[in-house]
């Protein structure tokens, strides 16, 4: 939608009219409650915690629309032009500005396999980032995903990049204090000392780009790797006669899998088995996003490998999936087709669920006092109508840019 930058940055005190989702956390995260979500400064507040309030009162009708936590993306490597890579806190920036846009208030910027002083300089920035005031939506630390994975299921991964695990880079990855996740494959030489490196820093250890077998991952579930990265994608598969890491990520409740729910890394057939097997707490949405979403189609790169965008993909000149160009707006909507589910059912994915994963829910993912005033509202397609980032407009739509006023309080 056009964007209207008539409030652009506006507080707003209270969001009413709409249908409100994750207010009943967790007694009955289904609940859609009528009640108005009301904003002290950057945080959610009760009704009567605003009675002292003076001054203009800035208000959002949402009257026929969907009043959501914002959505948290865990794995994006860019949007808009702008590429976790480049090690420039204003092109993280950049990427939260972007996709503000599609309902994202929260994000992990995801590296990208390639030289172990690009990849530190590329986290540095993301540290960097996290300490500026918000643009768009909040960069709440890095992803770091490779340079420890399987070459032979690199997907679009730089080969030429890929080292064996060393504990020593991983302390100077912590030492940033920015880093929240790291995807490796935990078959590796080393994979359970790395787990157990990462646990000891408070970085969620992650599993992907990975031959792991089916032992080979409960084994490293045992361990503490309680994700997997894309799930389907750059993984061994479902066989009867070796489950591997998809057959144990299935069945296994300690793992969260990641799905990239754009229609073309999986098949929508795909996303309703893993949302069975798995259930609302099990699943969380993520882009893969790069840096050409929000571009025209074309030649671009993505780790320093050459990528064709065209027909929504991106791939390879060898047609391997890099990265993808959905945002988090379109994955919801798409799960949402794809599990023949409604958005009180589903919405989880998107913001709650990997909150958790980042042990952010204390203050984003859902509606508390107390909580971050990061909102998504949409429509009954999954269009954003607005964004709001801490009680503040970072996106609205133009079409719905008469649904704020500011008046006295009522």
């Amino acid at each position: 939608m056009a964007e209207s930058r008539a409030w652009d940055d506006a507080q707003i005190h209270a969001v009413a009219g709409g249908s409100v989702y994750g207010t009943a956390i967790p007694d009955d995260p289904t609940a859609i409650s009528r009640d108005p979500v009301f904003i002290v400064g950057n945080r959610i507040a009760a009704e009567g915690d605003t009675r002292s309030h003076t001054g203009e009162w800035v208000q959002f009708e949402a009257d026929e629309l969907h009043v959501l936590p914002g959505f948290v993306d865990v794995h994006v490597h860019g949007g808009g032009g702008h590429d976790a890579m480049s090690g420039d806190p204003d092109d993280i920036q950049g990427m939260g500005r972007f996709h503000a846009r599609h309902g994202t208030t929260a994000l992990a910027a995801t590296t990208g396999t390639a030289p172990k002083d690009t990849i530190l300089n590329a986290t540095r920035a993301v540290g960097e980032a996290m300490t500026r005031p918000i643009k768009g939506g909040r960069i709440v630390g890095a992803h770091i995903e490779g340079p420890f994975i399987n070459p032979a299921w690199a997907g679009a991964q730089n080969p030429a990049h890929i080292v064996d695990i060393d504990l020593q880079f991983v302390q100077q990855l912590a030492a940033t204090k920015a880093v929240k996740l790291m995807t490796f494959a935990p078959e590796l030489p080393g994979g359970g000392e790395l787990t157990k490196e990462l646990l000891r820093h408070g970085i969620v250890p992650v599993m992907g780009h990975t031959g792991a077998t089916w032992s080979q991952t409960a084994e490293a579930a045992n361990l503490g790797v309680v994700q997997a990265t894309h799930t389907y994608n750059a993984m061994l598969g479902l066989h009867h006669r070796e489950p591997g890491a998809l057959g144990r990520i299935l069945l296994d409740d300690r793992i969260q899998g990641q799905l990239i729910a754009d229609n073309i890394h999986v098949h929508p057939g795909a996303m309703d088995l893993l949302w069975r097997c798995k259930g609302p707490l099990g699943v969380m949405l993520i882009t893969d996003a790069i840096r050409a979403v929000g571009l025209p189609e074309g030649e671009y790169e993505f780790g320093r490998l050459p990528v064709t965008v065209k027909d929504g993909a991106c791939r390879l000149p060898d047609g391997t999936l890099a990265g993808s160009i959905a945002t988090m707006d379109v994955c919801l909507g798409n799960l949402m087709s794809a599990t023949g589910l409604d958005l009180a059912e589903v919405w989880q994915a998107s913001s709650l669920v990997p909150a958790v994963s980042l042990k952010l829910d204390y203050t984003i993912g859902h509606f508390a006092n107390g909580c971050m005033a990061d909102i998504a509202i949409v429509d009954d397609d999954i269009n954003v109508a607005a964004t709001i980032v801490g009680g503040r407009i970072q996106y609205l739509a133009s079409a719905y840019a008469d649904r704020i006023s500011g008046t006295q309080r009522p």
